[in-house]
């Protein structure tokens, strides 16, 4: 994932401030899923995608 401006011309305190945004929400985003990875049981689920819906769905993968 990438983001970048336009390049349409100069940064602004605006531009500052909605990167700035972006990165606490992202920090954030990123320590919930830490706290949660941590807290998940230490027995690794091997299925993959499509068998966790069907798991989730009750459906055959």
């Amino acid at each position: 994932m990438s983001i970048s401006t336009t390049g349409s011309g100069a940064v602004t305190s605006t531009d500052l401030e909605i990167a700035r945004q972006l990165f606490n929400a992202a920090a954030s985003y990123l320590a919930d899923r830490e706290r949660l990875h941590a807290t998940q049981s230490t027995t690794p689920d091997l299925s993959g995608p499509s068998d966790r819906r069907a798991q989730a769905t009750g459906t055959a993968a």
